[in-house]
């Protein structure tokens, strides 16, 4: 789908992108050859030249977008570790039987509806109804999805010896980006994905075993640095100097 919505956009397997992107893919791919599910997969990656900062799951697709606010490959390297836990997951599977099951018990309550009721008041009620199901159950459901595939992309970063706690740096950037309105802003009960200070907030308290992982797995010692606090310690003055350095701001 994704594929013929986008074929105008597609980058080229010689563009430097791709070439970025592939390497890490590849770097993930093979720390991570002891899972079952990795060895037997077949990954392709997919670039669409378009500002949309956004990833697909499965066969990967990414839009260049997001390229404009990655500080470094760890981050890269986290972003692609989430979308191939969606994958692994099979997350796409899981919410397509969801949403069949979820039909097929809306069925009769639907048909009670429109026999006990006016057309134009069962049709009210049926929108009402549907707009119900999907802000308590769907959009919490998927929402909790998302973070699985956090959870289990840190692992895949981590076990790739990619520095994890610049997973806490990306979403805090996409924090702030949204309350300096350069972002959408995600409200979290009406939306599919977690809000991004959630993310980055979650995602913060789960680096101590992240790194943990990565001592396990025979990577080198982290840079004592965090990027996590020369992140904080900027003020918003320093983020939109550093913003207008990426070009996300144009004055």
């Amino acid at each position: 789908m994704h594929l013929e919505e986008h074929k105008g956009l597609l980058v080229a397997k010689d563009h430097p992108a791709y070439k970025r992107l592939i390497k890490i893919i590849e770097n993930i791919l093979i720390k991570n050859r002891d899972l079952i599910s990795i060895e037997n997969k077949n990954w392709t990656l997919t670039i669409i030249d378009s500002p949309i900062k956004n990833a697909y799951e499965r066969n990967i697709f990414v839009f260049l977008g997001i390229l404009s606010i990655i500080d470094n490959d760890d981050q890269l390297s986290v972003i692609l570790a989430h979308e191939m836990a969606h994958a692994l997951l099979l997350h796409s599977v899981e919410q397509f039987s969801h949403a069949l099951l979820i039909d097929v018990l809306m069925t009769i309550p639907i048909l009670l509806l429109w026999a006990s009721f006016p057309d134009s008041l069962a049709f009210l009620l049926h929108v009402i109804g549907q707009h119900i199901v999907n802000l308590l159950h769907n959009l919490p459901y998927s929402r909790s999805l998302e973070n699985e595939a956090d959870e289990v992309g840190l692992k895949l970063a981590a076990k790739a010896c990619v520095d994890v706690r610049e997973a806490v740096v990306f979403w805090g950037t996409m924090r702030v980006l949204s309350e300096m309105k350069l972002a959408s802003k995600i409200v979290p009960w009406l939306s599919t994905h977690p809000a991004h200070g959630d993310r980055e907030k979650s995602l913060n308290k789960k680096i101590t075993k992240a790194i943990e992982l990565m001592k396990s797995s025979g990577c080198p010692e982290l840079n004592p640095i965090d990027p996590r606090n020369t992140f904080y310690k900027r003020t918003l003055k320093d983020h939109e100097f550093y913003f207008k350095q990426k070009g996300i701001i144009i004055t």
